[in-house]
C-alpha cells in the first residue's frame, strides 16, 4: 500500500511539474515585446465589404500594449442585425416581435463606439499586440471589451462582450482577420477564426428564473461583417 501510494504521488508531482512548465515564460515574452513593431494610428474599414467602420489605435506602454477605439459607423450590417434577432428570439421565444427589435437595437447602440484594450490586459500573453513569428514580420492582435446591462427585457438584462483579433503586416499599412502559422490560442477565438467577435448573454430576472441568477448565452462569438481595416 506504502508503495502505491508513493507511485501515485509521483504521478501527481510529475503531473504538476508538467502543468509549471507549460505556459509563456518570461524570455518568451520579452521576445513578443521586443519584436513588435508599431501598429498605432487611425484605420478605416475596406469600403469593399462589411460595414462603415474605424479604429483608432494607441500606444500605452510600448508598442506591444495599445489601446483602441472602434467606431461602428454604419451600425451591424443586415445578415448581422438577420443572425442576432433570431438568436434573441430563440433564446426568448416569448418576445413580441417589437420587444426582439428593440433588444437588437441597444445591443446595436452599445457597439457604436467602443473602448478597447485600455490597461494592462493579455499580460500573460504579453501584451495587445506581439509577435510570435521570431522575426517580427507579423502582428497578432487581440483586444476585448464588455459592456454589462446593454438591454433589458421583462425576463431578463442582456450584456455583450466584443472580440478583435487582427493580424498585422509590417511592409502593409492593412490590419486583416487572417490567421497566421503563429496565431496563439489568446489571438484567435474559440473557433479558431479572427475577426470582431460578438457575445451576447442574458441574466434572467429574478421573477422569471427557477433557479436562481443563472446567466445564458444568447449568442457566442458572432463574426460581424467588417471588412479589413486600412491606415490612412
Amino acid at each position: 500500500m506504502r508503495s502505491m501510494i508513493k507511485g501515485c504521488m509521483a504521478i501527481i508531482a510529475f503531473t504538476m511539474g508538467c502543468g509549471a512548465s507549460q505556459g509563456v515564460s518570461d524570455q518568451d515574452r520579452k521576445e513578443r515585446q521586443d519584436l513588435a513593431f508599431d501598429v498605432s494610428g487611425q484605420y478605416v474599414e475596406d469600403a469593399a465589404a462589411g460595414t462603415p467602420s474605424a479604429l483608432t489605435v494607441t500606444n500605452e506602454v510600448g508598442v506591444h500594449d495599445i489601446a483602441a477605439t472602434f467606431e461602428l459607423r454604419g451600425g451591424l450590417s443586415a445578415t448581422d442585425r438577420t443572425t442576432l434577432k433570431a438568436a434573441v428570439r430563440r433564446d426568448d421565444p416569448s418576445l413580441s416581435d417589437a420587444d426582439v427589435d428593440n433588444t437588437v437595437g441597444q445591443i446595436e447602440a452599445s457597439l457604436a463606439t467602443l473602448q478597447l484594450g485600455v490597461g494592462p490586459t493579455f499580460t500573460e500573453r504579453g501584451g495587445e499586440n506581439i509577435c510570435l513569428d521570431h522575426t517580427g514580420d507579423l502582428a497578432e492582435i487581440a483586444m476585448r471589451h464588455s459592456l454589462g446591462d446593454v438591454a433589458r427585457t421583462a425576463n431578463g438584462t442582456y450584456d455583450a462582450t466584443v472580440s478583435l483579433y487582427l493580424t498585422g503586416h509590417r511592409s502593409s499599412n492593412q490590419l486583416d482577420y487572417e490567421t497566421t502559422p503563429y496565431t496563439d490560442q489568446d489571438g484567435k477565438g474559440q473557433n479558431g477564426g479572427k475577426g470582431v467577435l460578438l457575445t451576447v448573454t442574458r441574466t434572467p430576472a429574478a421573477s422569471t428564473s427557477s433557479s436562481g441568477q443563472t446567466t445564458v448565452t444568447v449568442v457566442s462569438e458572432q463574426a460581424l461583417k467588417i471588412g479589413k481595416l486600412v491606415k490612412y
